[in-house]
């Protein structure tokens, strides 16, 4: 639009002396066509007018948008300003004493356990006496991975991970009857039993087997596993080890490593067999306990 105005605008001021030029000719000559001139001159006059007051009018709008904008954004930066303002009372909405003044110390107490035991269902009376026994028996911490009841009723078995442990071979398991506790037993060992006169041993005087293989020992059973499986079999020269089968176990100073080897039989067809062999660490050696094929002793 502002481009269709200036034109009509250079278009005028280009028209109005050309056609006041022809007028004043045509005037002075009393020649019959000086109205038409006339009438064109003024028309020129008018489009000038109304081209500069509409430009007027856009340059006076620009104006007031321009103005209206730097107010908004004026106000945007006043609430900005008190937004801040607002978030850093907020940040100081207490009030701290006198860290230099003495003050009593304050005693470290773990609520870990009642939270796990209130969770679960337990009552606070509850919790706190079934917390008294566990922490006797060496239990400071549970976390609770599976019941077989409900906590307030009935009998209820309660596995858990204590003391912050994970692995599997370390959860114990507490029983309760309506919300009482009478059992408390890891492994096969019993830590809390009620009809036996109460507390019978803590949770570290349970002998827990070591079960960690680091590489390096599963590399030296790997190589003890496939000598001593290609002596039970009658073709060993064509024997094949699944490199994917491979499995260990431990129990302190036992060993059981497992995989699957591929071999021919007296027809000359490849049988898959499942192999277990035992060894027992002897100092820096390991002894041969036996093995299985397939399930069956074969050694």
């Amino acid at each position: 639009m502002e481009a269709l105005i200036g034109l009509i605008l250079l278009l005028s001021m280009i028209a109005i002396p050309v056609t006041l030029v022809i007028f004043l000719i045509t005037f002075f000559r009393k020649k019959p066509s000086k109205n038409k001139w006339a009438i064109a001159c003024i028309v020129s006059v008018i489009l000038f007018v109304v081209c500069m007051l509409t430009g007027g009018n856009d340059a006076s709008t620009a104006t007031t948008d321009d103005t209206s904008d730097k107010v908004v954004s004026s106000e945007e930066n006043k609430t900005e300003k008190t937004e801040e303002t607002v978030s850093q009372e907020n940040e100081e909405a207490f009030k701290v004493s006198d860290t230099n003044a003495e003050v009593a110390d304050i005693a470290d107490i773990d609520t870990g356990l009642i939270e796990a035991l209130l969770e679960a269902g337990y009552s606070v009376e509850q919790s706190t006496e079934i917390q008294q026994i566990l922490n006797t028996v060496g239990i400071t911490s549970i976390e609770i991975e599976n019941m077989t009841g409900e906590a307030q009723s009935g009998l209820n078995s309660v596995v858990c991970y204590p003391n912050g442990l994970t692995d599997r071979n370390r959860r114990f398991n507490f029983t309760t009857d309506n919300g009482k506790i009478f059992y408390a037993g890891f492994l096969d060992e019993d830590l809390y039993d009620a009809d036996k006169g109460g507390y019978l041993k803590s949770y570290d005087d349970v002998h827990v087997p070591e079960t960690k293989v680091d590489l390096a020992t599963f590399d030296e059973l790997q190589i003890l596993a496939v000598e001593d499986v290609k002596q039970n079999l009658n073709y060993p020269n064509t024997a094949d080890f699944d490199s994917f089968a491979w499995a260990v176990g431990r129990s302190d100073d036992e060993y059981k490593i497992i995989g699957t080897v591929s071999a021919k039989n007296a027809f000359g067809v490849k049988d898959d067999i499942h192999f277990g062999v035992w060894y027992k660490k002897n100092g820096e050696a390991f002894d041969f306990v036996g093995m299985e094929f397939n399930g069956a002793r074969v050694r």
